[in-house]
């Protein structure tokens, strides 16, 4: 009588789609983590009425976000009041040459990490360097301090934070399955192959 044929891959294989489908959830958690919650960060926050200086770079377009719920330097400012008496200018430090701001054409809005803004204003820098970027209430407007937020490619840089978060379970799941599949067709088919070597032994 002859040895029976141990079929492999193994059933223990299939254990391989766990820790794969495992990573893309790790990866999603992380991206919420490191990504999405200080996608924000690289904005430069200004209380206004104030200004500050910002290095800017010609071709790029600049959004300038209202934040009505943030902190600032320890500070909490939660502020849902209208800014539409504020008047911003964004002026060349070396030339005096002033950017055209306008207001934003895509509208975008954020809640992350305790900030909370929405898009007001856009501009392109007319040249590389610094510009003095300002803000202040037109005569005659009386407003409480608000905190604006100015940056590039934030858009950009969300929505690749949340592709991630996506993709990760989506790819780890369709991975895992694949996995789980070839080794259920390798042992289907090495499990053919004996049952076609019994009958030849016969």
């Amino acid at each position: 009588m002859s040895e029976a044929v141990p079929i492999r891959p193994s059933t223990l294989y299939y254990w391989l789609a766990v820790p794969i489908f495992l990573v893309g959830i790790g990866l999603s958690i992380y991206e919420i983590s490191h990504g999405l919650m200080h996608v924000a960060d690289s904005l430069t926050r200004v209380v206004v009425p104030g200004q500050t200086t910002l290095n800017l770079e010609r071709g790029k377009s600049y959004t300038v976000f209202y934040e009505s719920h943030t902190t600032v330097n320890g500070k909490l400012y939660s502020t849902h009041q209208s800014v539409s008496g504020l008047e911003c200018h964004v002026k060349s430090v070396n030339g005096g040459e002033e950017a055209v701001i306008s207001p934003t054409s895509n509208p975008t809005q954020y809640k992350i990490g305790g900030r909370s803004g929405r898009s007001i204003l856009e501009f392109s820098a007319p040249r590389d360097g610094p510009y003095d970027f300002s803000c202040a209430y037109a005569s005659g407007v009386h407003g409480t301090n608000v905190v604006l937020a100015v940056g590039t490619g934030f858009g950009a840089r969300m929505f690749q934070a949340i592709l991630v978060i996506f993709a990760g379970p989506l790819l780890g799941g369709l991975l895992s399955m694949a996995v789980f599949f070839w080794i259920y067709i390798r042992r289907d088919n090495a499990k053919a192959s004996a049952a076609a070597a019994a009958l030849l032994s016969r």
